[in-house]
């Protein structure tokens, strides 16, 4: 076991809390990297694919003193590409974000 570090089973419930409560998450994947840039905990991501790729550390030594990207630019980029024409156009941005609002 490593001192100082946990793990633990993502869940929807914990999601937030754990992000929230974390001092860096290390990702693999756009999925879990998007979740904590958004939710402002620091992010390492491993691998080139994923979307954080550019925007934050790609190395382990950092972990440390993670850094705290400015999100806002990345933020736009994101939306620009999450829905289709077609599904603006049928309106399922609105209907997903609406509950929100």
């Amino acid at each position: 076991m490593l001192p100082d570090v946990s793990f633990q089973v993502g869940t929807a419930d914990n999601l937030v809390p754990t992000l929230k409560g974390a001092k860096c998450s290390v990702t693999y994947s756009s999925g879990l990297a998007i979740d904590s840039l958004i939710h402002g905990c620091p992010t390492i991501a491993t691998d080139s694919g994923s979307f954080a790729y550019e925007l934050v550390s790609n190395n382990f030594e950092h972990i440390e003193n993670p850094t705290y990207p400015d999100r806002e630019q990345w933020v736009f980029n994101l939306s620009y590409c999450q829905w289709h024409t077609t599904e603006i156009e049928a309106g399922a941005p609105w209907r997903h974000l609406r509950p929100f609002i």
